[in-house]
């Protein structure tokens, strides 16, 4: 029998260790999180905010999706979140 997942400790949980990663890995791609447009006329987005973007979405799904459902999301968001810590040493 599986475990009943609390999805709001889940989403906080997954919420302060994206905002921990993104703080430690700031330096190397930057605190701004914004979508701009480039002297062309097309738009651009620095590398947070595609990992914002990433994750807000992930969330959504976890808290929309059926409990049974959302544990790919949780493991995504966990995956999202690895993969934002991992820029720090890449770069």
């Amino acid at each position: 029998m599986e475990r009943e997942i609390n999805l709001n400790d889940v989403v906080k949980y997954l919420n302060r260790a994206f905002s921990k990663a993104a703080y430690r890995v700031s330096d190397v791609i930057g605190k701004s999180a914004i979508r701009y447009q480039t002297v062309n006329g097309g738009w651009d987005t620095t590398l947070l905010y595609d990992y914002q973007v990433d994750f807000a979405h992930l969330i959504n799904k976890i808290q929309r999706e059926p409990t049974y459902a959302s544990r790919k999301a949780i493991q995504e968001a966990n995956d999202l979140i690895r993969d934002l810590e991992a820029e720090g040493s890449t770069n």
